[in-house]
């Protein structure tokens, strides 16, 4: 099937004329092949739709949300990779097409071997290029546990759609090339009730580009968030007053960055934080009085303006 256009998708469906040059078209492309083989049906469908050049939306079945997805993570940036994987030894030729299951690449882990819904993406120093795709977040947010790829070459801009994962335990892109800020729906969100990340316990940022401020932690939504590593980035302003508002957080890193103010008194309701390091930044005030309820072991605090006794 050849597709044409531009394509956008939902959690229950899919909207879309695409470019079979791009990412999401060849995607789509390898989805029609996949439904070709395995429904006649569904093929019929949506051949019949994009042949005419006709935007198409039907309710997508979560197993082929979650295919097409995986396509557009692939086609991103991974076909050089060699990231097919038989589970045998045997790698595929990398310029090849995909393996139709997704749940056998390199990295890639399934609920079951029949019903395909993906829990873990670990492509850390795999040396992927590409964005990350919003798919990721969209169409794998009631399954996606373990998002991990740090150490590639992503570029573009923190998705939105990463706050829709509500299953998320661990994310770590550190070590790329991204830039823009920090999504609110990441760390809780102002305004909107909070994260739906509730389960999220690492959090590791550090070495890009990313500007701007810490959103606003959502109080009584990252309960569960143990380990944030936001250094060596470009963040600037002060840190969130809302800091005590993650009672698991043992490890808290946001050296090397350009932050000012105060170290906010609600650090004292951190009564697990045992690393502390904001080393290099423009912080200035005394120290909090709060702090010594902490029990920290580590503290890293210089080269910035700030004064008062520990």
């Amino acid at each position: 099937a050849t597709t044409t256009g531009t394509t956008t998708g939902t959690g229950t469906g899919a909207t879309a004329n695409f470019d079979p040059a791009t990412s999401r078209g060849r995607a789509v492309d390898w989805v029609l092949d996949y439904l070709s083989q395995e429904n006649k049906e569904w093929m019929l469908d949506l051949q019949r739709q994009t042949t005419a050049g006709e935007e198409f939306y039907l309710p997508l079945p979560m197993e082929l949300r979650q295919r097409y997805a995986m396509g557009v993570l692939y086609y991103e940036g991974g076909p050089h990779l060699g990231l097919e994987d038989d589970r045998d030894g045997n790698e595929d030729d990398a310029s090849a097409e995909p393996d139709h299951n997704y749940c056998t690449w390199r990295g890639i882990s399934c609920t079951t071997s029949t019903s395909n819904l993906v829990t873990e993406i670990d492509w850390e120093g795999v040396h992927y290029r590409g964005t990350i795709p919003p798919e990721i977040g969209s169409m794998l947010s009631t399954t996606l546990r373990r998002l991990g790829m740090g150490t590639n070459q992503l570029s573009g801009t923190l998705p939105t759609e990463l706050g829709a994962l509500a299953q998320l335990q661990y994310l770590n892109l550190a070590g790329n090339q991204l830039r823009g800020t920090i999504p609110p729906q990441l760390l809780g969100g102002s305004g909107n009730g909070g994260t739906n990340l509730r389960s999220l316990h690492t959090v590791q940022l550090h070495s890009n580009r990313l500007t701007g401020t810490i959103p606003p932690f959502g109080l009584g939504s990252m309960t569960s968030l143990k380990f944030l590593e936001l250094s060596a980035n470009r963040l600037s302003g002060p840190l969130p007053t809302t800091l005590g508002g993650m009672p698991a957080l043992e490890w808290m890193c946001a050296s090397s960055n350009q932050l000012t103010g105060p170290i906010p008194s609600s650090i004292g309701n951190l009564d697990r934080l045992e690393w502390f390091d904001l080393t290099d930044n423009a912080l200035s005030g005394t120290l909090p009085p709060q702090m010594q309820d902490c029990p920290i072991k580590w503290l890293e605090l210089g080269r910035n303006r700030l004064g008062g006794t520990i």
